[in-house]
């Protein structure tokens, strides 16, 4: 790429960040391969190292810091699946606690892990165009201005922000274009509908004792969660971003029928009992 990301990588993508989340992808599906089929080991071992290295060279500090956040998040699922339900219920409550501990301890050393991944607390830009957006938002705060109707240059609602000289894409966070574009009444149905698939992948992982699909279904699920809060995947219709959401869709329908699956097998054997 050239001014003002000189240097970082974007393969044949347009952005770095494009390729950065790309590549965490990539590592996601090649380390469930990597498990599922063991006489190709070599080849998927040899494509996580290229999407680790196109992972670096891209720079992009969001698709480093999810490759960083999905291990301890496989290791901790994994780590459940061999528990008893009771003990699950039993641990739960310590997870919540350790999240409330972070939660209040990291905003003091947030200006050292940004610096850490050579960012500043603007997060490049982004929170200053967040607070100019959320008041445009807040203007028509339900239904919001419509799909598509807001990203439109100087003649849309965007004008306070073009005449900033800088003429971003879109909000650089995908809740927040949900709000912009489809209201409250829109944000809170996908993200209700995000939250219920990774709860329901989880789910399906803890029925299935950490199967690669069902683990592949949770870690994409937190990882399409994950990368929305600096970029916008929820809305686009590109290739490259619709795959996104589409596989969310596929993974939500498809842990939903695993789910009545279960349902209409216990009651098939409570009715032969």
């Amino acid at each position: 790429m050239g001014p003002p990301h000189p240097g970082a990588w974007r393969g044949v993508f347009t952005h770095k960040n494009t390729l950065g989340r790309l590549s965490v992808l990539a590592l996601i599906v090649y380390w469930t391969l990597f498990r599922q089929e063991r006489r190709h080991r070599v080849v998927w071992a040899l494509l996580g190292l290229a999407g680790t290295v196109t992972l670096i060279g891209s720079r992009s500090a969001t698709s480093l810091a999810m490759a960083l956040l999905l291990p301890p998040c496989w290791i901790a699922i994994q780590i459940m699946t061999r528990l008893q339900r009771a003990y699950r219920l039993a641990i739960a409550p310590f997870m919540v606690a350790l999240i409330l501990v972070l939660s209040i301890m990291l905003p003091s050393q947030l200006e050292s892990i940004l610096g850490f991944f050579g960012r500043d607390l603007t997060l490049t830009g982004r929170i200053p165009l967040w607070r100019t957006l959320i008041p445009i938002a807040l203007e028509r705060p339900l239904l919001g201005y419509g799909y598509g109707a807001f990203w439109l240059g100087e003649r849309s609602p965007l004008a306070a922000v073009w005449a900033r000289s800088w003429n971003p894409p879109h909000a650089h966070n995908g809740y927040l274009d949900l709000w912009l574009e489809l209201g409250l009444v829109g944000a809170v149905l996908s993200v209700l509908l995000l939250v219920l698939t990774v709860f329901r992948s989880a789910a399906w992982v803890f029925r299935e004792n950490g199967s690669e699909i069902s683990t592949f279904a949770f870690l994409y699920s937190v990882f399409f969660g994950l990368a929305n809060a600096t970029e916008s995947v929820f809305l686009e219709s590109g290739l490259n971003k619709a795959i996104y959401w589409v596989l969310l869709t596929y993974i939500y329908l498809m842990s939903r029928n695993m789910s009545v699956k279960r349902m209409h097998l216990q009651g098939t054997i409570k009715k032969v009992a």
